[in-house]
């Protein structure tokens, strides 16, 4: 899925709220699989007064030259070359069950 593509497929009103950051491996454990040619983000859904929230998107995309701002583009359709795709991303909810844990649900893109 491109940039422009998932901009058009959700409602990105959300983002304006949102704070986005860059995530790697050294950052703890995240529900991703990062590999040499992608770049991990997390970006906190309505975030409270220390940038964090109880709902998380972690997501994950091909390389881009400007990490930092990488993310936020492509969530908003702004990064145009269709070499830059959505591998992979992983919606986490509040700590709600019996048992404690955090729901996590990931989806993956395979190959074809």
């Amino acid at each position: 899925m491109t940039s422009e593509q998932f901009a058009k497929a959700i409602n990105i009103d959300w983002l304006q709220k949102a704070h986005i950051e860059t995530v790697g491996p050294i950052a703890g454990f995240i529900p991703l699989e990062p590999d040499a040619t992608s770049v991990c983000y997390c970006a906190h859904l309505y975030p409270n007064s220390d940038q964090r929230s109880k709902y998380v998107i972690y997501f994950r995309i091909t390389k881009t030259q400007d990490y930092s701002e990488g993310g936020v583009q492509f969530l908003k359709g702004e990064l145009s070359r269709a070499s830059i795709t959505l591998k992979e991303f992983a919606l986490c909810s509040p700590r709600d069950n019996p048992q404690g844990t955090r729901p996590i649900e990931r989806f993956t893109r395979t190959s074809k």
